[in-house]
């Protein structure tokens, strides 16, 4: 009974490490992924032309950052939304399928809104009380600014 016993477990430790080790170890709920990954520097993410989108840099002092040259513009791809957490080879895969979607999408099944009443519309709505408040802005501000429209005090006071 023993032995019979003793070779199943044998024969399961060898299954375990020939079949399901990497499924168990690349498993996004795996707490020691974390562990994993604070032991290694990651490496630059490159664009195709070999443009860098993401890379560490390491201080003297051994401190690891990581910098987005390009800052929100590819953190959809590179990183997490602010662009300051590390992003799973499963969130960069997922970011990519919807960037690609918004592509696809806006190439071959967006709406045309330069062809909806509605939008055009809104958007001349829009620049008419642009134009009315920038004209505002020069107006009433001149007297007390040079150049109102860059003036932090004039657009906090408005």
């Amino acid at each position: 009974m023993f032995m019979g016993l003793f070779t199943l477990m044998i024969g399961y430790f060898v299954y375990f490490e020939a079949v399901l080790s990497e499924d168990v170890i690349n498993n996004p709920y795996n707490a020691r992924q974390e562990a994993f990954a604070e032991k290694v520097i990651r490496g630059s993410i490159l664009a195709e032309d070999g443009t860098v989108l993401a890379e560490t840099k390491v201080a003297e002092d051994g401190t690891e950052t990581r910098v987005y040259p390009y800052a929100e513009r590819f953190a959809h791809v590179v990183g997490y939304s602010e662009a300051g957490h590390a992003a799973t080879p499963q969130v960069v895969i997922e970011s990519c399928k919807i960037v690609r979607g918004v592509i696809r999408s806006t190439l071959y099944g967006a709406p045309d809104a330069t062809k909806d009443e509605a939008v055009q519309a809104r958007k001349r709505e829009l620049v008419r009380e642009a134009d009315f408040l920038i004209r505002f802005i020069k107006e009433w501000y001149s007297p007390f600014s040079d150049d109102p429209l860059s003036d932090a005090a004039v657009l906090s006071d408005c």
